[in-house]
């Protein structure tokens, strides 16, 4: 959980953000978020490391397109727009392998004339975890007074039979934050991929 928040933090704040903090506060731009990721290529580019440099172009480019989603303001009340952030996962695959996998989570506003916020009594959250360029889980979370419903999709029977065996965990995780489990279903679904189309680049930071 504390991952998943600092990634938040890191990927929801823009690069320009964080100069416009340093010029309000008179300061030189520290290193902080994506400010680090900015000095990594300058010093890419001084090494001539070009490869290096595109993918991380391809990842701001990434993290911009999505910042400007997060920034519209809802023109229709009835219909609240969505916290979207897509992160990197890491799944461990064996003892001695990982790999990265692409997450898509989206949090709905709550919506008024007042301007949107976000409502954690009352809310819906769906997490999207892309398997493979054609296959994908969701779990689709509705929440009323902190009462959870959960819908979740897999891409067939033997993800399902995975996911199900899952489910007291995901129970158990959430009344350990305050909520409580009124209902969890799990269905199959012929798929293709509905990650969002421009996922965060996979950078390899050692390069």
């Amino acid at each position: 959980m504390a991952q998943i928040r600092n990634s938040i933090a890191t990927l929801g704040k823009s690069l320009e953000a964080h100069l416009a903090d340093a010029v309000k506060n008179n300061s030189s731009p520290g290193n902080d978020g994506l400010l680090s990721l900015a000095n990594l290529r300058r010093q890419l580019v001084n090494e001539g490391n070009n490869g290096a440099v595109r993918g991380i172009d391809h990842f701001m480019d990434s993290l911009r397109q999505m910042q400007f989603l997060n920034t519209g303001s809802p023109r229709d009340l009835t219909n609240p727009p969505w916290l979207m952030v897509n992160l990197p996962l890491t799944a461990q695959q064996s003892k001695d392998q990982s790999n990265l996998q692409n997450a898509n989570i989206k949090i709905s506003y709550r919506a008024d004339e007042n301007g949107k916020e976000i409502d954690p009594d009352n809310n819906r959250m769906v997490f999207t975890v892309e398997l493979d360029p054609e296959h994908y889980l969701e779990v689709d979370l509705s929440m009323v007074q902190k009462r959870v419903g959960a819908w979740l999709t897999a891409p067939d029977d033997q993800w399902k039979q995975l996911i199900e065996s899952e489910l007291p965990s995901l129970k158990d995780g959430l009344e350990a934050i305050g909520y409580q489990m009124q209902f969890a279903r799990c269905e199959t679904k012929a798929q293709t991929s509905v990650v969002d189309s421009s996922p965060p680049h996979k950078v390899n930071i050692e390069a």
